[in-house]
């Protein structure tokens, strides 16, 4: 990906600590994925002492992103608040509407805690480096930097214009100072700081902080606190703006709204849309991690509306799962007449619905031979789902994968592929897929049973557009198979090698020698193991398949009932003298297979996240859960007399766990102090070595000029 910077420079955007995505939700808000990697060495101190457990928030705003990579010393903790939001402004020119502002404001991170408020400031642009014009923004929770915002209108801005080489430095401190909510005692009660602002300008910058009350800000110390807290800096110019918001014309709207034949029935309807409405936002309107929530709140809110105005049939197609192709397909076909009639009565009433889903399900029906598409989508589904559905396991099926793959490949090939030139191929990464002298005619693409019978059905198809669709259902099984191959792990000499645990290969006795020999060679060649090793694993693994009852056991494993590790595991006798084979295999099976496992832990933790949760419980959980489930669930735990008296415990031990965090923090922050303390006195000393050094030479400057005027007598 990659963006304008707000420097005129086009930069690849990545990031250092989180995994960049073009759009991700976050506490109730859409934050554009637009971090930034490159080098910066940040170290920067503060003189405003940061508030340890503050649960202020912010947004920064900024309009660029940047190639480097973040190295800061910054190492504090503590957390900020998990609803500010880390976003992007590109100032708007004078005079233009507040939509247009707005549209120009980019949001792109959230920041909960000191460290992923440090890894943001040190990867963005500085403000001394941003365009002319262009303003960040730090706002407290999902607040915008808008007077048209309720929480604005009754508020204001103090404004202070300074030098230019003084705008990052005031630009850091007023950050440290929002987040650290040193601004508390600067303000009125029933006031409160809501966000800072730094805007580049052709000549003196200038910074702001916003409050949320005008009236109260005559009580307010604020610009003696900045003077305060930045004392060696000089600002030319300091006020306050209270919010002014333009005029509207009530009179007129008025009179537009009296004549309405429904004023009477609108208000009744908004007012029962918004009582089912309500609960989301106020869920949402909290201080308090609610992600993990939002997606279900958002599911039910939708649904709900759907209810009101989408009919049963259509709302059974909703939210398909990328394993249920088959079952998309069959409902598909079932509800096709009914969606064709909705769209011809639709067109012939003339209240066709003027959206872009319609359009194109309007445009879908037009197609003679949208059924016979269907049919073969679901047929070429048929052939593709066994296989994701098998490798979507936590046993180990890394052996398996060659077979299967060779299996699916052949048989997506066959339905195209000239059976002798697929017969004589070496290897299928070789067969030309795209080399029409390997390919069948179009007329004789093997289409299915199902999508045959649904063309014999299609009514006015001429056999000029059959075979246009033969040709095409050619293409898709050539680019479906050219994907697969690309993406699949067959290109890897190991996927083919470590089949050798599968037990249908194991019973053959040279194919398993040739791809244990294989197998050897890769871990060998990669530094996994020893050559003493290899030769030693060789000659043990080639003792169990010589057993008596090898290849009865061998014979008797189910890929559904029985797992591969626990098959070779009792196969192996437990000894010292086989350690190494057993190294060895472990190191092949835990190979995985797929993302399966990864994407069903995300949502495991999902079920698992409460409000307020400590990663340090989401672990604890997380071990219990995968405990419970590998001994096969709740009803075969063994409750122990330890097991018991650890429960009984439990709320003694998580006490002298919190005090021991409590020292442990105010070991560290007494650390910090200590740390800052002699900093300072380093400088001091410094300085006055320094002093001390340039007396001297000017000392030594007097004695050499005298030196020289005695050499001239």
């Amino acid at each position: 990906m990659e963006t304008e910077s707000l420097y005129g420079a086009t930069t690849s955007v990545s990031t250092n600590f989180a995994t960049t995505t073009s759009c991700v939700t976050t506490f109730g808000a859409i934050t554009y994925g637009a971090t930034t990697s490159g080098t910066n060495t940040s170290g920067a101190t503060t003189s405003g002492a940061i508030t340890y457990g503050a649960t202020t928030s912010g947004a920064i705003t900024y309009g660029a992103t940047t190639s480097g990579t973040n190295t800061s010393s910054a190492t504090t903790s503590g957390v900020i608040s998990s609803g500010a939001v880390l976003s992007v402004v590109f100032r708007a020119l004078p005079g233009v509407s507040a939509a247009e502002y707005q549209a120009n404001m980019k949001r792109i991170y959230t920041v909960s805690t000191v460290q992923g408020f440090w890894s943001v400031y040190n990867n963005i642009p500085g403000a001394d480096r941003i365009r002319v014009r262009c303003s960040y923004h730090l706002m407290r929770d999902e607040r915008k930097p808008l007077w048209e915002e309720p929480y604005n209108q009754y508020g204001g801005t103090w404004k202070l214009k300074c030098f230019k080489k003084d705008t990052p430095q005031v630009w850091r401190e007023l950050l440290l100072a929002a987040i650290g909510e040193q601004f508390s005692d600067s303000i009125a009660e029933g006031d409160e700081v809501c966000g800072v602002t730094v805007t580049v300008r052709e000549k003196d910058d200038l910074v702001q902080v916003w409050n949320t009350s005008a009236q109260l800000a005559d009580e307010a110390t604020v610009l003696h606190k900045v003077q305060r807290l930045l004392p060696e800096v000089n600002f030319p110019t300091k006020y306050y703006k209270q919010a002014k918001l333009p005029k509207t014309k009530p009179v007129e709207t008025l009179k537009r709204a009296a004549w309405d034949p429904f004023l009477k029935c609108k208000p009744a309807f908004c007012k029962t849309i918004a009582d089912e409405c309500q609960p989301f936002p106020q869920r949402f309107q909290t201080s308090k991690p609610m992600t993990p929530y939002l997606f279900e709140a958002v599911e039910k809110l939708l649904r709900y509306l759907m209810n009101r105005c989408v009919k049963p049939d259509l709302k059974k197609c909703t939210s398909p799962k990328w394993l249920q192709n088959i079952e998309v397909a069959e409902r598909a076909e079932t509800i096709l007449p009914n969606v064709v009639a909705y769209v011809n009565e639709s067109i012939a009433a003339k209240k066709a619905p003027n959206c872009r889903s319609f359009h194109i399900i309007s445009t879908s029906v037009k197609d003679k031979l949208l059924a016979p598409k269907l049919a073969f989508f679901q047929s070429v589904a048929i052939m593709v789902e066994p296989f994701l559905i098998q490798f979507q396991s936590d046993a180990p099926l890394a052996p398996f994968l060659y077979e299967a793959l060779i299996s699916l490949m052949k048989s997506l090939m066959k339905r195209f592929v000239k059976s002798d030139k697929l017969d004589s191929a070496r290897s299928l990464l070789e067969l030309g897929i795209f080399n029409e002298t390997n390919l069948l005619n179009a007329k004789y693409v093997d289409l299915g049973y199902a999508t045959r019978e649904a063309i014999r059905k299609t009514k006015g198809v001429s056999e000029k557009e059959i075979l246009l669709f033969r040709q095409d259902c050619k293409t898709c099984l050539q680019k479906l198979c050219a994907k697969l191959l690309e993406r699949s792990p067959l290109k890897y000499k190991l996927t083919k090698a470590i089949s050798f645990l599968d037990p249908a290969v194991a019973v053959l006795k040279s194919t398993r020698g040739e791809r244990l020999k294989s197998t050897l060679e890769i871990v060998l060649a990669n530094n996994w193991i020893t050559g003493v090793a290899a030769d030693l694993v060789d000659r043990q693994f080639n003792s169990v398949c010589s057993q008596p009852d090898f290849l009865e056991k061998m014979n008797a494993f189910s890929k559904q009932h029985d797992r591969l590790d626990t098959l070779w595991m009792s196969i192996i006798p437990s000894n010292d003298d086989n350690q190494k084979l057993v190294s060895f295999l472990r190191l092949i099976l835990i190979l995985s297979h797929g993302n399966a496992s990864l994407e069903r832990g995300f949502s495991i933790n999902r079920e698992c996240i409460v409000e307020n949760l400590n990663e340090a419980s989401l672990i604890a959980q997380r071990q219990i859960y995968d405990s419970v489930k590998a001994i096969g669930g709740i009803e075969k735990v063994d409750i122990t007399k330890s097991l018991i008296h650890s429960v009984r415990n439990a709320r003694s031990r998580y006490k002298d766990s919190l005090e021991q965090k409590m020292k442990d923090k105010q070991n560290g922050e007494k650390q910090e102090g200590d740390r800052k303390r002699a900093a300072v006195l380093q400088k001091e000393l410094q300085a006055k070595k320094q002093k001390i050094l340039s007396e001297a030479q000017k000392q030594a400057d007097i004695l050499q000029e005298e030196i020289e005027s005695l050499k001239k007598k």
